[in-house]
Formats: C-alpha cells, sequence, structure tokens
C-alpha cells in the first residue's frame, strides 16, 4: 500500500520558508506554477496563505523543521447524487484551499492548532487515541464504538471530529506507532459553501500525518481514507469530493466513474478544460439547516434513491430482460442507452421506468420488492425521529429517473466540453439543476413531472433520457434563485453543486460573457430578493455579495509545497 519513503521531501526549517515566501509574490517557488498555473493574482493570494500558515506556527511552535501541506476545495459540474451508485463524475478542483505547516515529532503527541481564532486546539497522544477507541481490525467497528459516537456528542459539528479521525484513521493500518507531529492549519475556503471543505480538512490532516511519519499512500487510498475520516465525524458521504481533491489536476475536468468498495476508479480522463469557457462559483451563504416538512421531503427521497438499482433490477428481470444484463447492472453506469442497445437502448430505459411507481408505501416496497437493506436504511434515514412521525409513503420514480439520467448527463458532459459543445453541456447542467429545483423562477412551489405521461412523451418523440431532470428536490429556494439570475445574464447552463440544500451553484460562461455573470451574481445576492429566498435578516452587503462570486480556477490535487 504505501509507496517508497525515501520519495518524500525533506522538511525544511520555517524561517527558511518564510524568507521565501517573503519575495514569493514576484518569483513564486520552483513547481508553483505547475500546481496553481500562471496567473499572478492567484499566485499572490497562495503566497499569502501559506505565509499566514507558516508564520503563525513561528508564532506557536517555533522554526523547526516543517512540511506545507495543501489540500484544494472541489467543485461538480455534473454528476450530482450520484457517486454513492457508482454513476459518472465531472470534477473540478477549486483554488482555495486548506494549508498545514506541521513539524515531525519524536513522539506520538499531535498538536493541532487553527490560525483562525475561534478553533479550539486538539492535543492528543495517537497511541491512546487508538486504545480507547478499543483498536478493532474493522473500520465500521471503530467509528461505532463508544468513543467515537461520544466524541460526535461532545463535537457536534467541531473541526476537532475530523482531525481526531484522521489520526486514528492514519494510524488504523500502521503496525508500529505513528509518529507525532505539530500543526497548523489555515484557510481560505468557505465553509458550508459546498465546496468540501470537511473534506479537504481530512485530506490535508491525513496528508499531514503520513508525512510526519515518512510514508505515503496511492492517492486513491487517500482519498477512500478521507472518506472514512467524514464517516467517523457522523456523514455517510461517498467518494466524489475526496477524489476531486487528490485527483485532480491543474486546467483539468475529472471524468470519473467510482465503484464504492473497488480498490481504484474504473475510468478516469483529465480533460483539459478549454481557455475560452469559464465556470463562476457563487456562494448562497446559506447553510444546511432543513427542518420540519421540507426535512422529512428531502430526507424521504434520500431514502428511496438509497434503493433505486434494487428496485430498478427487480423490474428489469419482471420485464424479462436476460439475468445476464440484469445481475451485471449493479452501478447507475451500467446503465447508459449504449449498454441497454440489444435491448431497445433509451427507449426501452424508459419503459423500465414507467414499471416503477410514482409513489409506493413501505409495506408495498417489502411486498413488491424486498430489497436486502430496506430495515437498516429506513433506521439509518428515520430511526431518530418518533414512531408516529416516521413516513410510510415515499416518491420512487422521481428520484430513480434523476439517478440513471444525472448519471447519463455526467457521462456526456466531459465529451461535449472536450469537443467544443458547450451550449449543450450548458443545457445538461440546467437540466440536472431541474431535477433538484423545488422553486419556479415566480417563486412558486416546483412541481417535477415524472407521470406515465410524461415519459409516454419522451417515448414518442425519441427523446435521449439525458433531457429529463427526474425528481431528487435537493435543492432551495436561495439556489433556485441563484441558478435563474445566473441563466437570466447569459450563462450556458448553471446549476447545485454538491449535496445541495445551501451552499454554492455554479455557471458555465464563455470568457467574453463571464464577467457580465459574476456582475449579474454579485448584484442578485445584495438584493432584497435573495434575501427573502434566503431567509436573511437582512440583505448582503456589497463587499460581502462581491466576495461569495468567483470564478474557478482548477488547480493540482492536494500534495506537498516545495521550495
Amino acid at each position: 500500500m504505501d509507496a517508497p519513503a525515501q520519495s518524500l521531501a525533506r522538511p525544511i526549517p520555517a524561517e527558511t520558508w518564510m524568507r521565501a515566501l517573503d519575495g514569493a509574490a514576484h518569483a513564486p517557488p520552483k513547481g508553483w506554477r505547475s500546481i496553481y498555473g500562471t496567473a499572478p493574482e492567484l499566485l499572490t493570494d497562495r503566497t499569502a496563505l501559506a505565509a499566514t500558515a507558516v508564520k503563525a506556527f513561528r508564532e506557536r511552535f517555533g522554526n523547526g523543521p516543517v512540511h506545507v501541506l495543501r489540500a484544494p476545495g472541489r467543485v461538480n459540474l455534473r454528476g450530482m447524487h450520484v457517486d454513492t451508485h457508482g454513476g459518472w463524475l465531472n470534477l473540478m478542483t477549486h483554488h482555495r484551499e486548506v494549508i498545514a505547516v506541521a513539524a515531525p515529532r519524536n513522539d506520538a503527541q499531535a498538536r493541532i492548532v487553527n490560525a483562525e481564532p475561534g478553533f479550539a486546539p486538539l492535543d492528543a497522544d495517537i497511541a491512546d487515541l487508538r486504545a480507547r477507541h478499543g483498536q478493532p481490525d474493522d473500520w465500521d467497528a471503530l467509528i461505532a464504538c463508544s468513543a467515537a459516537a461520544a466524541a460526535r456528542r461532545n463535537w457536534p459539528g467541531d473541526w476537532r471530529l475530523y482531525l481526531q479521525g484522521a489520526l486514528l484513521r492514519a494510524s488504523f493500518d500502521t503496525e508500529g506507532e505513528l509518529d507525532g507531529f505539530d500543526a497548523v492549519i489555515a484557510s481560505d475556503l468557505p465553509r458550508g459553501a459546498a465546496l468540501s471543505s470537511s473534506h479537504a480538512l481530512s485530506v490535508l490532516i491525513l496528508l499531514t500525518a503520513l508525512h510526519c511519519d515518512n510514508r505515503e499512500w496511492p492517492p486513491f487510498t487517500l482519498a477512500q481514507a478521507a472518506r472514512d475520516v467524514e464517516w467517523y465525524a457522523g456523514a455517510r458521504t461517498g467518494l466524489a469530493d475526496q477524489t476531486g481533491i487528490v485527483l485532480g489536476r491543474q486546467g483539468h475536468l475529472l471524468s470519473t466513474v467510482i465503484h464504492p468498495g473497488a480498490p481504484e476508479p474504473p475510468t478516469l480522463r483529465h480533460i483539459p478544460w478549454p481557455e475560452g469557457l469559464q465556470v463562476i462559483v457563487a456562494d448562497s451563504r446559506t447553510t444546511r439547516s432543513l427542518s420540519g416538512p421540507d426535512r422529512l421531503a428531502y430526507t424521504r427521497n434520500r431514502f428511496a434513491y438509497s434503493l433505486a438499482l434494487d428496485i430498478l433490477r427487480y423490474e428489469m428481470r419482471e420485464a424479462g430482460l436476460p439475468s445476464s444484463f440484469t445481475e451485471n447492472t449493479r452501478y447507475l453506469s451500467d446503465l447508459s442507452p449504449g449498454q441497454l442497445e440489444p435491448y431497445g437502448g433509451g427507449q426501452r430505459l424508459l419503459s423500465l421506468l414507467k414499471r416503477v411507481p410514482e409513489t409506493a408505501s413501505l409495506p408495498t416496497l417489502r411486498e413488491r420488492y424486498d430489497p436486502p437493506e430496506l430495515d437498516m436504511l429506513y433506521d439509518r434515514y428515520f430511526g431518530e425521529l418518533p414512531e408516529a412521525r416516521r413516513p410510510a409513503e415515499f416518491a420512487l420514480r422521481g428520484p430513480l429517473l434523476f439517478g440513471v439520467a444525472e448519471s447519463e448527463r455526467a457521462r456526456l458532459f466531459g465529451e461535449l466540453i472536450e469537443t467544443g459543445r458547450w451550449e449543450e453541456a450548458g443545457r445538461l447542467m440546467l437540466a440536472g439543476h431541474n431535477g433538484d429545483r423545488r422553486y419556479t423562477p415566480q417563486g412558486s412551489r416546483y412541481q417535477p413531472d415524472v407521470s406515465r405521461g410524461a415519459l409516454d412523451a419522451l417515448i414518442r418523440d425519441n427523446a435521449p433520457i439525458h433531457v429529463c431532470p427526474g425528481g431528487y428536490g435537493a435543492s432551495s429556494a436561495a439556489l433556485d434563485g441563484l441558478v435563474d439570475a445566473a441563466m437570466d445574464a447569459g450563462s450556458l447552463g448553471a446549476s447545485l453543486t454538491g449535496a445541495g440544500i445551501a451552499g454554492s451553484i455554479t455557471a458555465l460562461a464563455p470568457a467574453e460573457t463571464a464577467p457580465g455573470v459574476v456582475a449579474a451574481l454579485r448584484g442578485y445576492l445584495a438584493s432584497a430578493t435573495h434575501q427573502a429566498r434566503s431567509g436573511a435578516p437582512e440583505p448582503l452587503a456589497a463587499s460581502e455579495a462581491e466576495a461569495a462570486v468567483t470564478i474557478n480556477t482548477p488547480v493540482s490535487g492536494a500534495g506537498a509545497l516545495i521550495l
């Protein structure tokens, strides 16, 4: 599993780093342009963040030899909510990042502080931490133990959950004792903006622990370990964000499929991003705080979606598709019209989806489909609710249709970018967002049409499945408003990015029109309309709105900075 230890750079005194960074705005350290590109403003910003971290380290821990490591954010341009089901993904790193300045220690103590006030430090003996968690051989057993449950209960949403989880995960496969380190963390990656700040932190602390122990892991092993850290913290995420953060490449789009449990992605391509096309990221400045009926509706859809492939395989068998195909349909990426061509292609796929009930009760799910993990999943999604409030009716066809169509949109997206068919790529983005949409441009409730009649019309028109939004419903009034503002300003396409409900949207625009889209989004964010849709007590100040919208620069994936 481990790469040769001698490939790691040696730590350099913090004072040497500080002297080099003082003049780096005009002459960046060797290799930085291959990480960040050549834009002077971005190189200046990256240098300033690294200098902040090194300065804070010197003030706290002195001038000892240090590693400087980084992990960027990520944006997902197409392939929302499909990574846990093996769907296609289109990931891009985000230029803002999290940086660690760390000095190896000769004992098992890990002391981690944040350069920003307000974050409690972590001071932990790694060996003692492992002992308190019982040192099980299975990671699922570790995160289910009483010590892990107590950490989640005592530190809800606290950054120390990720620090502690990463220390445990870095030491999990270690035969001997993991060496400790002193570290300062600095970041300009917005938290809660759907740009993967927690995933970036998880990757970064793992990298830090490994570098200070003179070890490396293969990139996808690192991504999988970062997902394990998220699970420790209480979020059952997939692998999309971590993969984008670790395997991203400067100036490229990452088009990939991830099969849960596989040692490597079966498909992975880095597609050069066109110079004439820009991705705009707009942060709604909202947080994930669903409650009441909205939260229940969102959770109902996620529950139904988790059963999607079991339900579709059942309908394939009932429709008479050969078992050689049905039993090998394990992932959403197995369901492209091309793979179904021998059995009727996209039209057959739409016919299969017509067989799935638009809604179903819990007894119907059990009697008709009998999914093997039904009770476990029901308890995961609704176990904390009083029994009287647990739902018994679920949308089935909408979430399933969304997943199948979204994976196909993501499969096509990279090819469209690569071949210059940008307007088509933009239409895919908007179609995907409409599958998540909850409000119309006029502000009324949006209801996706996933009826049998709607599917009959698609079949009659010989329409490709990727034009059908489906109905997953992970957006919000604030995100829908931002998407519509981007489209009104001339974007080729726009969509929420990440899990949804809050955070950011992305918009696609040619370089010549992107400044106008940026200006329009900033104006919208400072408006009373966005205030009302976001539930904010007052409109965003002009300076906040300006900071909330940026043109994305894809940088290199996580790793070490060197002088």
